[in-house]
Order: C-alpha cells, then sequence, then structure tokens
C-alpha cells in the first residue's frame, strides 16, 4: 500500500512487515517505486501490488495520474 507523505511516499511491504519512504515527485513512475521495492527487498515486481487507498497503481503511470507527490 502507498500513502502520500508530501515529497515522500510511504511504501509497506506486506510481504515482510516492512516500510520505506522514497522521495519522489509527480514525475516519479510507478515502475521506479517498483524497481526500488526489488533492490531494496528481491521481490520481484510481478509480485507487487501497489494500492492508494482502493486504486491499483500501474507501473506505466506517473504518481500525479494518480494525485500523488
Amino acid at each position: 500500500m502507498a500513502v502520500p507523505l508530501g515529497q515522500k511516499l510511504l511504501v509497506d511491504v506486506v510481504e515482510n512487515g516492512h516500510n520505506f519512504e522514497f522521495e519522489c515527485g509527480g514525475g516519479t513512475t510507478v515502475e521506479a517505486i517498483q524497481r526500488s521495492i526489488e533492490c531494496l527487498y528481491s521481490i520481484p515486481p510481478t509480485d507487487h501490488l501497489l494500492l492508494y487507498g482502493n486504486t491499483s497503481l500501474d507501473s506505466a503511470n506517473h504518481l500525479a495520474y494518480y494525485k500523488l507527490a
């Protein structure tokens, strides 16, 4: 699940209970966040489900598309 915090995005990783803040802007792609999750936790993007509320975030979109960041 992803929750906006100003210019940072708090990402909770359900699989392992960890979370991290991702510094970003409206031009940041969901794919960039997925790559960071993969690098930090070795979880491939195909296993990701990024949500904002009830909306699933598509890797092709920028955060601004969802009015995040």
